[in-house]
Protein backbone atom coordinates (compact mmCIF):
# COMPACT_ATOMS: atom_id res chain seq x y z
CA UNK A 1 0.00 0.00 0.00
CA UNK A 2 1.54 3.21 -0.88
CA UNK A 3 2.12 5.82 2.00
CA UNK A 4 2.47 8.67 0.48
CA UNK A 5 0.03 8.61 -2.66
CA UNK A 6 -0.21 12.94 -2.40
CA UNK A 7 1.49 15.96 -3.99
CA UNK A 8 1.35 19.33 -4.29
CA UNK A 9 0.68 21.04 -7.52
CA UNK A 10 0.78 24.88 -8.52
CA UNK A 11 -0.54 26.23 -12.04
CA UNK A 12 0.83 29.20 -12.77
CA UNK A 13 3.09 31.42 -10.67
CA UNK A 14 5.20 30.14 -7.63
CA UNK A 15 3.39 32.37 -5.45
CA UNK A 16 -0.34 30.93 -6.55
CA UNK A 17 -2.25 28.17 -4.16
CA UNK A 18 -0.68 24.82 -3.81
CA UNK A 19 -3.29 22.62 -4.44
CA UNK A 20 -2.97 18.99 -2.79
CA UNK A 21 -2.99 16.15 -5.71
CA UNK A 22 -3.00 12.63 -6.31
CA UNK A 23 0.91 11.64 -7.19
CA UNK A 24 0.55 8.93 -9.19
CA UNK A 25 -2.43 10.53 -11.51
CA UNK A 26 -0.84 13.85 -11.72
CA UNK A 27 2.47 12.52 -12.93
CA UNK A 28 0.96 10.14 -15.63
CA UNK A 29 -0.87 13.18 -16.63
CA UNK A 30 1.95 15.11 -16.86
CA UNK A 31 4.14 13.01 -18.85
CA UNK A 32 1.30 12.26 -20.91
CA UNK A 33 0.50 16.47 -21.81
CA UNK A 34 -2.67 15.47 -20.91
CA UNK A 35 -5.04 18.16 -22.08
CA UNK A 36 -6.11 18.12 -18.13
CA UNK A 37 -2.98 19.46 -16.90
CA UNK A 38 -2.95 22.50 -19.31
CA UNK A 39 1.04 21.88 -20.04
CA UNK A 40 0.54 25.10 -21.98
CA UNK A 41 0.96 26.82 -18.59
CA UNK A 42 3.53 27.20 -16.15
CA UNK A 43 2.95 24.60 -13.83
CA UNK A 44 5.05 22.74 -10.43
CA UNK A 45 4.62 19.80 -8.76
CA UNK A 46 6.37 18.88 -5.53
CA UNK A 47 9.67 17.04 -5.74
CA UNK A 48 8.46 14.43 -2.73
CA UNK A 49 5.69 12.69 -2.19
CA UNK A 50 3.27 12.66 1.38
CA UNK A 51 1.18 10.70 3.54
CA UNK A 52 -2.84 11.61 4.13
CA UNK A 53 -0.93 14.59 6.80
CA UNK A 54 -0.34 17.10 4.05
CA UNK A 55 -3.92 17.42 3.42
CA UNK A 56 -4.51 18.09 7.21
CA UNK A 57 -2.14 20.41 7.47
CA UNK A 58 -3.26 22.75 4.48
CA UNK A 59 -6.83 22.13 5.54
CA UNK A 60 -5.83 23.61 9.10
CA UNK A 61 -3.24 26.11 8.04
CA UNK A 62 -4.34 27.70 4.38
CA UNK A 63 -1.12 26.57 3.50
CA UNK A 64 2.15 24.03 3.45
CA UNK A 65 4.52 26.45 5.52
CA UNK A 66 5.74 24.95 8.56
CA UNK A 67 5.19 21.27 7.56
CA UNK A 68 6.98 19.34 9.46
CA UNK A 69 5.36 15.54 8.70
CA UNK A 70 6.35 12.75 6.88
CA UNK A 71 7.22 13.19 3.09
CA UNK A 72 7.82 9.76 0.49
CA UNK A 73 10.18 9.38 -2.27
CA UNK A 74 9.12 8.36 -6.11
CA UNK A 75 12.22 10.17 -7.16
CA UNK A 76 15.66 11.00 -6.25
CA UNK A 77 15.76 14.55 -7.66
CA UNK A 78 18.95 15.83 -8.93
CA UNK A 79 19.05 19.95 -10.71
CA UNK A 80 21.46 21.06 -12.64
CA UNK A 81 21.85 24.73 -13.39
CA UNK A 82 23.99 26.56 -15.44
CA UNK A 83 24.95 29.96 -16.94
CA UNK A 84 25.54 28.09 -20.09
CA UNK A 85 23.34 25.30 -21.72
CA UNK A 86 26.67 24.07 -23.19
CA UNK A 87 28.60 23.39 -19.54
CA UNK A 88 24.94 21.98 -18.43
CA UNK A 89 24.65 19.61 -21.27
CA UNK A 90 27.81 18.20 -20.10
CA UNK A 91 27.56 17.64 -16.86
CA UNK A 92 24.12 16.12 -17.35
CA UNK A 93 25.71 13.76 -19.03
CA UNK A 94 28.61 12.83 -16.73
CA UNK A 95 25.91 12.54 -13.71
CA UNK A 96 23.06 10.36 -16.26
CA UNK A 97 25.84 7.74 -17.16
CA UNK A 98 27.01 7.60 -13.53
CA UNK A 99 23.65 6.85 -12.34
CA UNK A 100 22.60 4.43 -14.56
CA UNK A 101 26.10 2.90 -13.95
CA UNK A 102 25.68 2.51 -10.99
CA UNK A 103 22.23 1.49 -10.24
CA UNK A 104 21.46 -0.58 -13.57
CA UNK A 105 18.43 1.45 -14.47
CA UNK A 106 18.11 4.99 -16.33
CA UNK A 107 17.53 7.98 -14.90
CA UNK A 108 14.86 10.06 -16.37
CA UNK A 109 16.49 13.45 -17.70
CA UNK A 110 14.76 16.76 -18.43
CA UNK A 111 15.80 19.78 -19.97
CA UNK A 112 13.95 22.25 -18.03
CA UNK A 113 13.19 24.87 -20.24
CA UNK A 114 15.06 27.15 -18.90
CA UNK A 115 19.17 26.94 -17.59
CA UNK A 116 19.56 23.49 -17.05
CA UNK A 117 18.51 19.87 -16.76
CA UNK A 118 16.38 17.64 -13.78
CA UNK A 119 17.95 14.25 -13.47
CA UNK A 120 14.95 12.05 -11.72
CA UNK A 121 16.10 8.57 -10.80
CA UNK A 122 13.19 6.24 -9.92
CA UNK A 123 13.23 4.44 -6.59
CA UNK A 124 10.28 1.86 -7.15
CA UNK A 125 8.77 3.20 -4.04
CA UNK A 126 11.19 1.25 -1.54
CA UNK A 127 11.53 4.02 0.55
CA UNK A 128 9.22 4.76 3.79
CA UNK A 129 7.76 7.90 4.43
CA UNK A 130 9.07 9.52 7.52
CA UNK A 131 9.74 13.18 8.48
CA UNK A 132 13.78 12.65 7.63
CA UNK A 133 13.66 11.63 4.23
CA UNK A 134 14.63 15.15 2.52
CA UNK A 135 17.42 15.19 4.42
CA UNK A 136 19.06 11.44 3.43
CA UNK A 137 17.90 12.68 -0.07
CA UNK A 138 19.89 15.70 -0.50
CA UNK A 139 22.93 13.49 1.46
CA UNK A 140 22.79 10.67 -0.67
CA UNK A 141 22.24 13.45 -4.30
CA UNK A 142 25.01 15.24 -3.12
CA UNK A 143 27.30 11.65 -2.04
CA UNK A 144 26.71 10.53 -6.24
CA UNK A 145 27.34 14.16 -7.54
CA UNK A 146 30.68 14.64 -5.99
CA UNK A 147 31.13 10.71 -7.28
CA UNK A 148 30.03 11.93 -10.53
CA UNK A 149 32.11 15.15 -9.86
CA UNK A 150 29.36 17.07 -10.58
CA UNK A 151 27.82 20.17 -8.81
CA UNK A 152 24.51 20.03 -8.70
CA UNK A 153 21.82 22.43 -6.52
CA UNK A 154 21.49 21.83 -3.02
CA UNK A 155 19.28 23.82 -1.71
CA UNK A 156 15.82 21.92 -3.46
CA UNK A 157 15.49 19.11 -1.07
CA UNK A 158 12.78 20.82 1.99
CA UNK A 159 9.92 18.95 2.33
CA UNK A 160 7.49 20.85 0.16
CA UNK A 161 9.95 22.08 -2.61
CA UNK A 162 8.20 22.50 -5.92
CA UNK A 163 9.45 20.95 -9.02
CA UNK A 164 8.68 22.59 -12.25
CA UNK A 165 6.49 20.08 -13.63
CA UNK A 166 7.04 17.73 -16.95
CA UNK A 167 6.01 19.09 -20.22
CA UNK A 168 4.51 22.40 -18.33
CA UNK A 169 5.97 25.81 -20.29
CA UNK A 170 8.78 27.66 -18.40
CA UNK A 171 7.24 30.59 -17.83
CA UNK A 172 10.50 33.02 -19.37
CA UNK A 173 11.46 31.03 -21.98
CA UNK A 174 8.08 29.64 -23.38
CA UNK A 175 10.15 26.61 -23.51
CA UNK A 176 8.82 23.10 -22.08
CA UNK A 177 10.63 21.07 -19.89
CA UNK A 178 10.68 18.42 -21.70
CA UNK A 179 12.15 14.58 -21.11
CA UNK A 180 15.57 13.56 -23.37
CA UNK A 181 16.33 10.50 -24.35
CA UNK A 182 19.46 9.10 -23.24
CA UNK A 183 20.72 8.48 -26.10
CA UNK A 184 20.15 11.13 -27.70
CA UNK A 185 21.45 13.02 -25.09
CA UNK A 186 24.94 12.29 -25.82
CA UNK A 187 24.95 13.84 -29.43
CA UNK A 188 21.97 16.98 -28.84
CA UNK A 189 23.71 20.40 -29.27
CA UNK A 190 22.28 23.10 -27.33
CA UNK A 191 19.78 24.96 -29.73
CA UNK A 192 18.61 21.33 -31.02
CA UNK A 193 17.66 20.55 -27.10
CA UNK A 194 15.78 24.09 -26.78
CA UNK A 195 14.39 23.34 -30.20
CA UNK A 196 12.54 20.25 -28.91
CA UNK A 197 11.48 21.99 -26.21
CA UNK A 198 8.74 24.29 -28.34
CA UNK A 199 6.25 21.63 -27.28
CA UNK A 200 5.62 18.89 -24.89
CA UNK A 201 7.30 15.24 -25.37
CA UNK A 202 5.08 13.03 -24.09
CA UNK A 203 6.36 9.97 -23.12
CA UNK A 204 5.02 6.40 -20.85
CA UNK A 205 6.42 6.83 -17.10
CA UNK A 206 8.73 3.38 -16.59
CA UNK A 207 7.88 0.84 -14.46
CA UNK A 208 8.94 0.95 -10.70
CA UNK A 209 11.86 -1.21 -9.79
CA UNK A 210 13.61 -0.84 -7.13
CA UNK A 211 17.77 -1.24 -7.25
CA UNK A 212 19.35 -3.02 -4.58
CA UNK A 213 22.46 -0.87 -4.85
CA UNK A 214 20.14 1.56 -4.45
CA UNK A 215 18.85 0.53 -1.44
CA UNK A 216 22.09 -0.23 0.20
CA UNK A 217 22.75 3.75 -0.33
CA UNK A 218 20.03 4.31 1.20
CA UNK A 219 20.24 2.22 4.17
CA UNK A 220 24.13 3.75 4.54
CA UNK A 221 23.38 7.11 4.03
CA UNK A 222 20.67 6.80 6.86
CA UNK A 223 22.67 5.77 9.39
CA UNK A 224 25.70 8.73 8.39
CA UNK A 225 22.91 11.35 8.48
CA UNK A 226 21.29 9.85 11.73
CA UNK A 227 24.63 9.71 13.29
CA UNK A 228 25.33 13.79 12.54
CA UNK A 229 22.12 14.49 13.65
CA UNK A 230 23.09 12.40 17.15
CA UNK A 231 26.73 14.41 17.34
CA UNK A 232 25.25 17.62 16.89
CA UNK A 233 22.24 17.27 19.47
CA UNK A 234 25.28 15.73 21.78
CA UNK A 235 27.62 18.57 20.92
CA UNK A 236 24.85 21.52 21.26
CA UNK A 237 25.76 23.62 24.62
CA UNK A 238 23.51 22.90 27.67
CA UNK A 239 21.98 25.98 29.82
CA UNK A 240 24.91 27.97 30.86
CA UNK A 241 27.40 26.93 28.26
CA UNK A 242 26.65 29.26 25.47
CA UNK A 243 29.30 31.48 24.39
CA UNK A 244 29.44 34.15 21.55
CA UNK A 245 31.46 33.17 19.04
CA UNK A 246 34.23 35.77 17.08
CA UNK A 247 31.77 36.41 14.22
CA UNK A 248 28.66 37.20 16.23
CA UNK A 249 30.91 39.92 18.48
CA UNK A 250 32.35 41.37 15.54
CA UNK A 251 28.72 42.24 13.85
CA UNK A 252 27.37 43.30 17.03
CA UNK A 253 30.26 45.87 17.83
CA UNK A 254 32.01 46.82 14.85
CA UNK A 255 29.74 45.73 11.76
CA UNK A 256 31.50 48.12 9.33
CA UNK A 257 34.44 45.33 9.42
CA UNK A 258 32.05 42.99 7.97
CA UNK A 259 33.78 41.80 4.24
CA UNK A 260 31.05 42.58 1.58
CA UNK A 261 31.12 38.61 0.33
CA UNK A 262 31.15 37.88 4.17
CA UNK A 263 27.80 39.53 4.94
CA UNK A 264 25.20 37.06 3.92
CA UNK A 265 27.58 33.95 5.89
CA UNK A 266 27.92 35.98 9.00
CA UNK A 267 24.42 37.11 9.64
CA UNK A 268 23.49 33.56 9.69
CA UNK A 269 26.33 32.44 11.70
CA UNK A 270 25.37 35.01 14.11
CA UNK A 271 21.82 34.24 14.14
CA UNK A 272 22.72 30.31 14.88
CA UNK A 273 25.10 31.29 17.35
CA UNK A 274 22.18 33.26 19.27
CA UNK A 275 20.16 30.55 19.17
CA UNK A 276 22.13 27.69 21.28
CA UNK A 277 21.52 30.42 24.37
CA UNK A 278 18.80 28.71 26.38
CA UNK A 279 17.50 31.93 28.15
CA UNK A 280 17.42 35.58 28.05
CA UNK A 281 19.23 35.48 30.99
CA UNK A 282 21.96 33.45 29.38
CA UNK A 283 22.08 35.50 26.46
CA UNK A 284 22.39 39.17 28.16
CA UNK A 285 25.39 37.73 30.20
CA UNK A 286 27.10 36.63 27.24
CA UNK A 287 26.52 40.04 25.54
CA UNK A 288 27.68 41.97 28.61
CA UNK A 289 30.35 39.96 30.63
CA UNK A 290 32.74 40.95 28.14
CA UNK A 291 32.33 44.52 27.29
CA UNK A 292 32.16 44.93 31.45
CA UNK A 293 34.99 43.11 31.76
CA UNK A 294 37.04 45.84 29.41
CA UNK A 295 35.74 48.60 31.74
CA UNK A 296 37.63 47.97 34.67
CA UNK A 297 35.51 46.29 36.56
CA UNK A 298 36.06 42.71 38.59
CA UNK A 299 34.13 40.00 37.81
CA UNK A 300 32.69 39.12 40.52
CA UNK A 301 31.02 42.79 40.19
CA UNK A 302 30.24 42.20 36.82
CA UNK A 303 28.92 39.21 37.32
CA UNK A 304 26.20 40.86 40.10
CA UNK A 305 25.51 43.93 38.62
CA UNK A 306 24.38 41.78 35.38
CA UNK A 307 21.85 39.67 37.50
CA UNK A 308 20.73 42.66 39.54
CA UNK A 309 19.87 44.40 35.84
CA UNK A 310 17.85 41.49 34.95
CA UNK A 311 16.15 40.68 38.45
CA UNK A 312 14.85 44.68 38.29
CA UNK A 313 13.88 44.20 34.84
CA UNK A 314 11.32 41.31 35.77
CA UNK A 315 10.30 42.85 38.62
CA UNK A 316 9.16 46.01 36.54
CA UNK A 317 7.48 43.72 34.05
CA UNK A 318 5.95 42.09 36.27
CA UNK A 319 4.44 45.42 37.82
CA UNK A 320 3.18 46.26 33.98
CA UNK A 321 6.48 48.22 32.90
CA UNK A 322 7.88 47.45 29.76
CA UNK A 323 10.91 45.11 30.07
Amino acid sequence: MNRAPLALRVLGGVDNPRIVVSYRKTDLAYAHADSSVQPELPAYFSAFAFPRQIQEHVEATGSTRDYLGAVGLPYLHFDLDRPDLDLALRDVRHLSAFVADRYGVDPLVHFSGGKGFHVSLPTGGFVEPSSGVHKVAKALACHLAEEAHVVIDTGVYDRVRLWRATNSRHHKSGLHKVRIDLDDLLYLTPSQVRDLAREPIPYDLPEPVTPARLVEDWDQTTRTVEAEVQARRESAPRAGEARLNLLTRSLITDPTSIEVGERHRTLFSAAANLAEFQSVEELVSAMLTEPALDTGLPPRDVERQIRCGIDHARRHAGEGGVA
